[in-house]
C-alpha cells in the first residue's frame, strides 16, 4: 500500500509518501523526496516505486518519470526515457491508463501538450519505457474522450474514442494502425481511470501484492 501525502499547492518543496505492507498495513519505509513528485505506478512485487517528476513552477505537463528502489530506500537519479528517443521531452496530461495483465507494464495515454497524443509504456520490473507517438488520432479530436485498453488477447492496445475503436498498438512491434474493424480484434477491454495521476491533486491510494522482489 502507498500513500501520499495530499497536495495543497503546486510546486511543492518536498513531497512525503509511506510504503506499507499490503497484509498487515505495517510501515515499511517512509518516503521523502526534495521537490514535487506524485505517484506513477509500482511493480508487482512492490520493489520499485515510479513517480512523475514535475520540472517546471508553473508547468505541470512538463515531467520526468523518476524510480525508487524501495529496498534501498532510494531514487535512483537517471530517469526512465525511451532509449530510441532519447533527446525526447515527455509533456501532457494523461488522459487514461490500463495495465498489463501480470502487472508488469503501466501503459498510459497523454495528450501530448499540443503536441502529438502518445502513449507512454513503462515497464515496471525492467524500469524502462517505450513512447508511442498517435499521429493517426484526427484533427480536431476532444482528446479528453480518448479511453485506453487492452485486447483480450493481450497482444494489443486499443484507442478508443467514445465507443468507437480508433488506433490500435501491436505490443510486439509497437506499430499503430487505423482501423474501423478494431472492434473485431479488441474485444472486452481493461481500463483503469487516470485520476490518481492528475497534477495538482489531492492523496494517491494505490494497494499492491505484498512481498517483495529480490534485488
Amino acid at each position: 500500500l502507498v500513500l501520499i501525502e495530499p497536495r495543497t499547492s503546486f510546486p511543492r518543496a518536498t513531497t512525503k509518501l509511506v510504503v506499507l505492507n499490503g497484509d498487515g498495513l505495517k510501515p515499511l519505509r517512509v518516503v521523502k523526496l526534495q521537490g514535487d513528485f506524485s505517484f506513477d505506478a509500482v511493480s508487482p512485487k512492490g520493489s520499485w516505486l515510479y513517480f512523475i517528476h514535475y520540472l517546471s513552477p508553473n508547468d505541470p505537463t512538463r515531467y520526468l518519470v523518476q524510480a525508487y528502489d524501495v529496498q534501498a530506500g532510494r531514487l535512483v537519479a537517471k530517469p526512465i526515457i525511451d532509449p530510441d528517443e532519447p533527446g525526447e521531452k515527455m509533456r501532457g496530461n494523461p488522459l487514461s491508463r490500463t495495465m498489463s495483465a501480470d502487472g508488469r507494464w503501466a501503459y498510459t495515454l497523454y495528450d501530448g501538450a499540443g503536441a502529438t497524443p502518445f502513449v507512454h509504456a513503462l515497464d515496471t520490473v525492467g524500469r524502462s519505457a517505450h513512447c508511442i507517438d498517435l499521429d493517426g488520432i484526427a484533427s480536431g479530436t476532444d482528446l479528453w474522450q480518448l479511453r485506453l485498453g487492452l485486447a483480450r488477447d493481450g497482444k494489443q492496445l486499443v484507442v478508443r474514442d467514445r465507443a468507437s475503436p480508433v488506433l490500435l498498438i501491436d505490443l510486439r512491434t509497437l506499430r499503430v494502425t487505423s482501423t474501423t474493424a478494431a472492434g473485431a480484434h479488441a474485444g472486452g477491454t481493461r481500463q483503469l481511470p487516470v485520476s490518481l495521476l492528475l497534477a495538482a491533486v489531492g492523496f494517491v491510494l494505490v494497494v499492491v501484492a505484498g512481498g517483495m522482489e529480490s534485488m
